[in-house]
């Protein structure tokens, strides 16, 4: 079974993804995929950091995904 999930890649992660269209659009994972496994079905790196709200909430990388879930995933806000 598969799971779509809704994306929003925001700041230089627009440039980084897969996503086409601006950095937003629907993406199928396998059933019980996690957060984690997003990422790497986006082509973000691994190693940058980045918040993550899933359906408007912060979201830990071990969050499994469920259909209909709205991620939206930023770069650390810099700055002071």
């Amino acid at each position: 079974m598969k799971v779509e999930v809704r994306v929003r890649l925001f700041a230089n992660f627009r440039e980084l993804g897969r996503l086409k269209g601006g950095g937003q659009g629907s993406v199928v994972i396998p059933d019980g995929a996690n957060v984690e496994r997003l990422l790497v079905e986006l082509g973000l790196p691994p190693d940058a950091p980045k918040v993550v709200l899933v359906n408007g909430r912060n979201a830990p990388l071990t969050l499994v995904l469920n259909d209909g879930d709205d991620v939206a995933i930023f770069p650390p806000v810099e700055g002071g």
